[in-house]
């Protein structure tokens, strides 16, 4: 599926469905605690495509890369490998389940830098380091952009600033159009960790080109279905619901999740109700939770 039909599709009153979880299965697979997942894209890529090739088995439209620590490496070279075996294990998962057509989305969460005036960044230095991911991405043949997780929006603008500047460099050699989304993490009362408001953010992003935004992360559904209203009255962009399967709970230093499939699938069809259109999961979600989300939008 091209680039350009993603976005007809939301235009059009369709759904589009995200993948989950990777952090919890990596886990199970044998990740160390505090260890990379980014890592794995060289040092195991047999477990990220199997996990990849799961969630398109369920039904998932749209892959994200395994990339999402990438802004966090301190080496460009170290960040660029990252992103292109990232990509490359992507689009060879979609491949390998052409029965569910769909999209890889390059996937950026934070930089861990600190913009002022919470720290000294400055905004060309945020917006530099994710072009330069971004243009690794596009060339890889990534299908669309998602920023992800942010808790500030300064942040969230800095790299969608980045991205659209790579986008605009892509576009002298490739015709194709990539969309970028971009998805805060809220709290309780639909603020960010830096205090920004759901409606500042939506109208921000708007302004700033986002092609659809939304919310990832998080408490889970309910929150989820506090804050969809919020961006829904801000702005007119698609809106994204990538929530947790709930609250984690802790025990022996695990982290599980409760919500389970079914329960989750009926959360996120609420959330569909309430104005989103691109829907998936975030931590403790898996492929099974994607599957009932499918048959559920199917029913």
């Amino acid at each position: 599926m091209a680039a350009n039909d993603l976005m007809d599709t939301l235009r059009s009153g369709g759904v589009l469905v995200f993948d989950g979880g990777y952090g919890t299965l990596f886990q199970r697979m044998g990740l160390p605690a505090g260890a990379s997942p980014d890592l794995w894209n060289t040092e195991n890529p047999e477990a990220v495509q199997t996990i990849h090739e799961a969630y398109a088995r369920a039904g998932s439209q749209i892959t994200k890369t395994n990339t999402f620590g990438a802004a966090r490496f301190g080496d460009a070279a170290a960040r660029e490998e990252i992103v292109r075996a990232g990509v490359a294990l992507a689009v060879q998962a979609r491949q390998a389940v052409p029965e569910t057509p769909g999209f890889v989305a390059l996937d950026l969460g934070p930089s861990g830098l600190m913009l002022a005036p919470y720290g000294d960044t400055e905004e060309e230095e945020v917006a530099a380091l994710y072009r330069s991911l971004c243009s690794v991405g596009l060339e890889c043949g990534a299908d669309l952009i998602l920023i992800e997780t942010m808790m500030d929006l300064g942040e969230a603008l800095a790299a969608l600033k980045g991205a659209k500047e790579a986008l605009a460099e892509s576009y002298k050699t490739v015709t194709k159009k990539i969309p970028v989304f971009v998805t805060m993490t809220y709290a309780e009362g639909g603020r960010t960790l830096f205090g920004q408001t759901a409606a500042d953010c939506a109208e921000a992003l708007e302004e700033a080109d986002a092609d659809a935004i939304g919310l990832n992360c998080g408490a889970g559904p309910e929150l989820a279905a506090q804050v969809l209203p919020q961006l829904r009255a801000a702005c007119s962009l698609p809106l994204i619901a990538n929530p947790n399967a709930g609250l984690p709970v802790v025990a022996d230093g695990t982290a599980s999740y409760p919500l389970q499939p079914e329960d989750f699938a009926a959360q996120l069809l609420e959330l569909k109700a309430l104005g989103a259109c691109v829907l998936g999961g975030c931590c403790g979600t898996s492929p099974t939770h994607i599957a009932a989300l499918v048959q559920a939008l199917r029913a």
